[in-house]
Formats: C-alpha cells, sequence, structure tokens
C-alpha cells in the first residue's frame, strides 16, 4: 500500500524531498517500519535514532502500525540544543 512520507531536517536532505508516496507493508511494528526506511534510504542509518510519527503521533519503537492508504508518517530526526 502507498502511505505519505514527510521528512525533516538532516532526513529531507538524504531523501531528497520533504514529501512522498512510499510503498509498504501494513500491519508492521514501528522499528519494522524504520528498518525498511533505513534499507529504502540506506543514508537514514547516519542519523543514529530518529522519531516516527503517524498522522501527527510519535510511535514509539513496540507500537504495531496498522497503516491505510494515505496514511502520513513522518521522520524527524534527533534534535540537539543547547
Amino acid at each position: 500500500m502507498k502511505i505519505n512520507l514527510l521528512a525533516f531536517g538532516r532526513a529531507r536532505e538524504i531523501i531528497g524531498h520533504r514529501h512522498l508516496t512510499l510503498e509498504v507493508d501494513s500491519g508492521m511494528s514501528a522499528s519494522a517500519l524504520r528498518a525498511h526506511l533505513c534499507k529504502v534510504y540506506p543514508l537514514l542509518e547516519t542519523m543514529g535514532e530518529f522519531a516516527l510519527a503517524l498522522n501527527q503521533e510519535y510511535l514509539n519503537t513496540e507500537s504495531i502500525v496498522n497503516l491505510s492508504v494515505d496514511d502520513e508518517v513522518a521522520i524527524i530526526p534527533p534534535v540537539c540544543g543547547g
């Protein structure tokens, strides 16, 4: 199924787009979705840990993601502050 992918910060630089459509399997865990994204875009692993949000709600790594067509998944890179 196709989902909408949003990428911010370094993730946007790696993917080359802020918004795109991506083919994924439904019913995967958030960690499996993360692994899939890293397989499609290997340089995402250079960011270390990054957060995922599904339809504007953060996911933890053990969340089971029941994706539906046209869901919005955001890749949120780590944030440093001072």
